[in-house]
């Protein structure tokens, strides 16, 4: 697969990733092995969960992530 333009669209992928096939809801929790599964690049996938950090869209939590309502907003 061929890296994405940039990281809010890696962000972007990740978070719709989420909620589509996980199902996830504000407040779940994913953990790093189901992100580590998505069929992304190690670096687009790295560049995507810090934008996702940094912009709010998920928080680290108990060895996951969890989604932010206004994550599940951009998904």
């Amino acid at each position: 697969m061929a890296q994405l333009s940039s990281p809010e669209e890696c962000a972007q992928l990740i978070v719709s990733i989420f909620v589509n096939k996980y199902k996830a809801r504000p407040g779940w929790v994913l953990g790093l092995p189901n992100l580590l599964a998505f069929d992304l690049p190690k670096d687009d996938r790295d560049n995507g969960i810090h934008f996702a950090l940094e912009n709010g869209w998920f928080h680290e939590k108990n060895g996951g992530f969890e989604l932010t309502e206004k994550g599940f907003e951009k998904a």
